[in-house]
């Protein structure tokens, strides 16, 4: 079958947990055996999401940021300024910290949603937000662990989920005041 799986954490900040289980075996034996073959692990410009993302790699044989664990390609990037058009659109299934930039843009492209809270940022609007869409059918969303994503992200690969109506102005308003 194939297909490519997204996980982005956002531009400025790494987020370590998402991070971390992007890259754990059990993600990608999740993702196998879902019937993908790829994965794409956008991990933000920070050194410190590099040298998480060195650690993490070091038992593979890693080559200009892809490497290949049991069929599954992946792919470690820190930054790309045309990430919809580059990967985005070209995936099957998101899984996304939860900046609303990135939700509303895999929603637009109408992609399979999971949004990962960051429950350490200050002033965390994260839940709120995905709480928000959640209810309206256009993507689900995680808090916890490793096994909740697990759990989550098979959920999200067998059912289907709403399509984000057309804007009027005031996306994010509209969902979280409708």
């Amino acid at each position: 079958m194939g297909g490519q799986v997204l996980v982005t954490c956002g531009a400025t900040v790494c987020f370590d947990r998402l991070v971390e289980n992007a890259l754990d075996k059990r993600f990608f034996g999740l993702l196998l055996r879902l019937g993908f073959d790829r994965l794409v692990v956008q991990y933000g410009k920070t050194a410190e999401g590099q040298e998480l993302v060195t650690r993490l790699t070091q038992q593979y044989t890693v080559s200009d940021g892809q490497f290949t664990v049991d069929g599954l390609h992946v792919e470690l990037l820190a930054f790309d300024a045309d990430i919809v058009a580059n990967y985005t659109q070209k995936s099957d299934l998101v899984i996304s910290h939860g900046g609303t930039g990135s939700v509303l843009d895999s929603l637009r492209c109408n992609k399979k949603l999971v949004v990962v809270i960051n429950s350490a940022l200050a002033d965390n609007h994260q839940e709120e937000i995905a709480e928000a869409f959640a209810q309206q059918g256009l993507l689900e969303y995680v808090r916890g662990d490793l096994s909740e994503l697990l759990r989550v992200t098979e959920r999200v690969c067998n059912r289907s989920y709403n399509k984000m109506p057309s804007p009027k102005g005031r996306i994010v308003e509209d969902v979280l005041w409708s």
